[in-house]
């Protein structure tokens, strides 16, 4: 029953006019773009093998992991001998990650509220700030892979990210 439930909002013919070039979107205009977005997208993951989909999404999530093990291996060795640092390192990036993916499935517009330059903040607090400058960078790209505008999410969060670090040491 759940399945017959349609999520589209609007209806689109072929060769309807949607919006004119230069025009405000507004709220209505907005979610008929986005009802035609992921109709879209649904019609080419039907279409394609969704198990590519879910193999990249696994491969770049064990790649950016796997690139913070590599630095804290090569540059801070020490971390790895107590699993309480290991396990805070990895508690803060998937609590983040967690958070973000329920702040998006519920309203998106709220994403911008969710406070992820605390990950850097309690890394610098308990690490050096390279340690909290890396987990920053592979938990925003975690999530920036997920919300909508990736780009514009990284780039905000890097920002917001270096200037908790600048202000927690003090430089």
């Amino acid at each position: 029953k759940v399945a017959r439930i349609i999520t589209n909002r609007g209806f689109v013919q072929k060769g309807d006019l949607i919006i004119l070039k230069g025009s405000v979107v507004d709220d209505e205009k907005f979610l008929v773009l986005n009802s035609l977005k992921s109709s879209y997208e649904g019609n080419l993951i039907e279409e394609s093998f969704p198990y590519q989909l879910v193999a990249g999404q696994f491969i770049y999530i064990i790649l950016l992991l796997g690139t913070l093990y590599f630095f804290i291996h090569f540059f801070r060795t020490s971390l790895l001998n107590y699993i309480a640092n290991v396990n805070l390192i990895l508690f803060s990036v998937f609590w983040m990650v967690f958070v973000a993916i329920l702040v998006i499935r519920y309203n998106v517009v709220f994403l911008y509220v969710v406070p992820f330059p605390i990950v850097p903040i309690i890394m610098r607090a308990f690490y050096d700030t390279r340690i909290a400058l890396f987990v920053h960078i592979v938990t925003i790209l975690l999530v920036g892979y997920y919300v909508p505008n990736g780009f514009e999410f990284v780039v905000i969060q890097f920002i917001a990210g270096m200037s908790a670090i600048i202000n927690v040491t003090g430089l």
